[in-house]
């Protein structure tokens, strides 16, 4: 168990689901930082207005929380998330980074801030990480991004050449699957 019982213990005190709830925000707000003052102030606005719910607003939220634990189950934790790659420059991650995410895959980028502020530093450790289910789908991808960056496409617009795997020009902005735009002045077929 990730929590110790007596946590468990102390949240039993909120009654309820939205009880539940707001002790985990409370609790969050305390390990962020937050005063005493805000603390109490939070916790009582969020006592006046959950008193104020109808029991059917009440019912509404929590089958709303619980569907939201229910997706996060269903994705895998971020505590089990597993390095996709390391050693990375910050355009290289945000590059995968942005492939990854148009297949659907969530990554985090760790340590770029170390990165950032002394460019280019060949020690830097920029990394790569996603959730533990898609480590397999998102290894294959960027295999495969391995492979496309080594082929490359002239982009139809302005002729800049650009890595294969590229769906826009980094030059002019065009679609790299477009048809050859026609040259200017020259009239075209109707």
């Amino acid at each position: 168990m990730l929590y110790p019982d007596a946590t468990l213990e102390e949240s039993r005190q909120m009654k309820g689901p939205l009880g539940a709830v707001m002790f985990a925000v409370l609790r969050g707000m305390r390990e962020g930082g937050a005063t005493e003052d805000e603390l109490g102030s939070t916790e009582a606005l969020a006592k006046r207005t959950f008193a104020a719910l109808s029991e059917h607003d009440c019912d509404v939220l929590v089958d709303v929380v619980q569907a939201r634990l229910d997706e996060a189950r269903q994705l895998g934790s971020w505590v089990e998330s597993e390095k996709l790659a390391a050693r990375l420059t910050m355009v290289e991650a945000h590059i995968v980074h942005d492939a990854l995410a148009q297949q659907g895959i969530e990554t985090q980028i760790r340590h770029e801030h170390l990165a950032a502020g002394d460019f280019p530093n060949p020690g830097t450790d920029v990394e790569l990480w996603v959730r533990g289910i898609d480590l397999e789908r998102a290894s294959e991808l960027l295999q495969a991004i391995d492979t496309q960056s080594a082929e490359t496409t002239a982009c139809p617009a302005c002729g800049a050449e650009n890595p294969a795997h590229f769906g826009q020009c980094w030059s002019c902005n065009g679609a790299l699957d477009a048809a050859p735009a026609a040259p200017s002045g020259e009239a075209t077929d109707e």
